[in-house]
């Protein structure tokens, strides 16, 4: 899902914040006096007389809170501090909240001074804050503060902002706490602080140990359970020792997270026993989650030993299921199935499930002409936009199909079309034979497929279309071979020139990349974007419970918008689905835990205009969540979003959470890519 952000964080359409400006009648000497308050962090809690129409429970007819969100919006960190010293607890809260946001470790030493403030919320939040930060200098604070603590909830918050920014030998003190089973809060806050030292390639055998002991024991909370499971759906070692206890945590687990967990980490373990166990899973019509994970863990062992399975499940009546077998298929299949994957492609009834069959005919095949052949005849005859992004990605498996795909990436009328043409481009680059295959055909006298591929880069950096630039500037980076056909790599400063900022600030840091490691020169930082100006008139007359309906061709799905922790985001989305901009919008990359909407019926076609500061919150993701997509750099979408299908810690404190769905979750989880939003409305 957030691999290539920066090919589909583009906006259609560029909403324009305005300021609201206060007057307020005060004699001189009460403007001096005022001044120096706010300068010594100071302020009264007050409220704004601008804002007569604030929605019940709408926080933001407070003055002050408006005036720290107005300091986080212009990033402006130096007067944020001061208020982390205010009288009142929830300006220390929010503007703990707020440089957490900006993530300045300038600021680490005086958000630490909050975890001995007198009221709770601050001192979860101020640990919160810390984490998000991620500077090691808040280690030893955490750690000294952490027994002297009262609250569970802070202390499970501080566990996990240590898992955030500490040292490794935070991780040995984190795995030795001795918690009792029935502290839900506690043992939460311990797994999920080993699962961010894993984030952070930090790991451990104490660590291993408690995150296996946390999901064997059945007495442990389930949702303790599932997070330990995620330890180990992303844990890259082997597994096999604990093969039984796995099957026994499966058939133990009550939630759908925790198995599709346990079935991945069952294919680490590479043992018989869970091979089979795996197989049982997959001819049992478990929720189609569990069953794709459960694929993909087969991807361990060998294709002979899961051939007829796969085989098997192309027929499956979930396309989901069908789809992700194909993809086993053409990941691990054989040169000996070859006619068997064709015969297959043209009985399917899915269009995913035959399209990614003929790619893996294609691959496997030793006369690829008249596939090629096929697929190029089948994208020209296709009216749906997805089957022929999936027809172009078929192609990467032969040479032969380059004149064709770089007349797609240049020429296509549609934006989707021209980026995953390039995508194609480099997928095939990136095939395992291809530069032996290219020398071959340079020796032979046919064109130098290196020289033309070089060309083909730098007319995609040249052409100026962000997402393009970005894959472009980082193909020629990992394969300093292509610099050799250029006189000068000039054209990459001038696209690095061109960047528009903070727009385009994904690719700008990619090209930067790729000039330091090409020319070794060190571009400049792009400048911080500090003229955001919340409509606060706007923002205040929103509530707390107020709703959108999207009707899908699926069916409707309801979800309740939160101003109060995103009130940028939430504002600017409601603006977008009052002025039907949602309206015949796609779905897209559904086949994750996530479902993204590009918020717009061409995906990719001019997408993205301008970014929002990132709104963090406390909240933790479960399945049915609404949230902005985020850049790499701090930002959030002003038009993407996306639906959670399952929790993922990785997606907690890292995206700008918005809403939850309260009704149509089920609607949710039948959604593909290509389905539509017909309508969506404010009930």
């Amino acid at each position: 899902m957030f691999g290539t952000f920066f090919a589909i964080f583009v906006a259609r359409k560029n909403i324009k914040y305005s300021k609201e400006i206060m007057k307020v009648k005060l004699v001189c000497v009460a403007i001096m006096w005022l001044t120096v308050v706010v300068g010594c962090g100071g302020l009264n809690k007050q409220n704004t007389d601008a804002n007569s129409e604030t929605a019940e429970g709408n926080i933001y007819s407070d003055a002050t809170l408006q005036k720290i969100y107005d300091l986080r919006c212009r990033r402006n960190t130096a007067e944020l501090v001061r208020f982390l010293s205010n009288n009142y607890p929830e300006y220390r809260k929010a503007a703990a909240m707020a440089v957490g946001s900006l993530r300045d470790s300038m600021a680490t030493l005086s958000v630490a001074t909050l975890l001995s403030d007198d009221f709770e919320d601050v001192r979860k939040t101020a640990a919160f804050a810390l984490g998000e930060i991620g500077h090691q200098s808040a280690e030893y604070n955490l750690l000294e503060i952490y027994n002297k603590e009262q609250s569970d909830d802070v202390k499970a918050t501080m566990l996990e902002a240590l898992g955030k920014c500490a040292s490794p030998k935070s991780l040995d003190f984190v795995c030795n706490i001795n918690i009792e089973k029935e502290n839900v809060t506690l043992l939460a806050g311990q797994i999920r602080s080993i699962c961010r030292f894993a984030q952070r390639s930090i790991t451990s055998a104490a660590a291993v140990d408690k995150a296996m002991e946390l999901l064997l024991n059945s007495d442990v909370n389930e949702k303790v359970r599932a997070t330990a499971a995620e330890y180990f759906a992303q844990y890259n070692g082997n597994l096999s020792r604990f093969s039984t206890g796995l099957i026994d945590a499966f058939a133990a687990a009550k939630l759908v997270s925790t198995k599709t967990n346990i079935i991945t980490a069952m294919g680490k373990t590479g043992t018989t026993e869970c091979l089979g166990f795996i197989h049982g899973v997959l001819g049992s019509g478990y929720d189609y989650r569990i069953c794709i994970s459960a694929i993909n863990a087969c991807a361990n062992y060998e294709y002979f030993k899961n051939r007829e399975i796969m085989l098997n499940l192309l027929n499956n009546n979930d396309v989901r299921i069908s789809q992700t077998a194909a993809e086993y298929i053409f990941d691990n299949g054989s040169v000996a199935d070859t006619t068997v994957y064709l015969d297959l492609s043209r009985q399917n009834q899915f269009w995913q499930t035959r399209i990614k069959l003929l790619a893996a005919t294609l691959k496997y095949s030793k006369d690829k002409k008249a596939i090629a052949t096929s697929i190029k005849s089948g994208f020209e005859v296709s009216n749906n936009i997805y089957e022929k992004v999936a027809l172009l990605h078929a192609l990467a498996g032969d040479l032969g199909s380059v004149g064709f795909l770089t007349e797609q990436t240049f020429n296509a009328d549609n934006q989707m079309l021209r980026t995953e043409g390039l995508k194609t481009l480099i997928d095939m680059t990136k095939q395992k034979d291809f530069k032996k295959n290219a020398e071959k055909q340079r020796k032979h006298g046919g064109e130098n497929l290196i020289e033309e591929f070089s060309m083909i880069f730098k007319r995609a950096v040249q052409n100026g279309n962000p997402a393009m630039v970005a894959l472009a500037a980082n193909a020629i980076a990992e394969d300093l071979g292509y610099t050799d056909y250029y006189v000068n790599t000039f054209f990459l400063t001038q696209a690095l020139h061109n960047c528009e900022i903070p727009r385009d600030e994904d690719t700008y840091r990619i090209l930067a990349q790729a000039v330091l490691k090409i020319n070794g020169q060190i571009a400049p930082e792009p400048p911080v974007v500090t003229d955001f100006y919340p409509d606060w008139k706007t923002i205040c007359s929103i509530s707390p419970n107020t709703k959108v309906k999207l009707h899908t061709d699926k069916g409707d799905i309801t979800i309740l918008l939160d101003i109060n922790h995103a009130p940028l985001a939430v504002a600017n989305f409601l603006k977008l689905v009052e002025s039907g901009y949602y309206d015949q919008s796609v779905f897209n990359d559904t086949m994750g835990i996530t479902i993204e909407n590009h918020g717009n019926v061409n995906g990719y076609e001019d997408n993205r205009q301008f970014l929002l500061p990132l709104e963090l919150s406390q909240d933790n993701f479960s399945e049915g969540s609404v949230a902005m997509a985020s850049s790499t750099m701090g930002y959030a979408s002003s038009v993407e979003w996306f639906v959670t299908r399952m929790p993922s810690i990785s997606l907690d404190g890292n995206n700008t959470l918005i809403a939850s769905i309260i009704d149509g979750l089920d609607i949710v989880h039948k959604l593909q890519t290509g389905d539509k939003i017909i309508k969506a409305e404010i009930i």
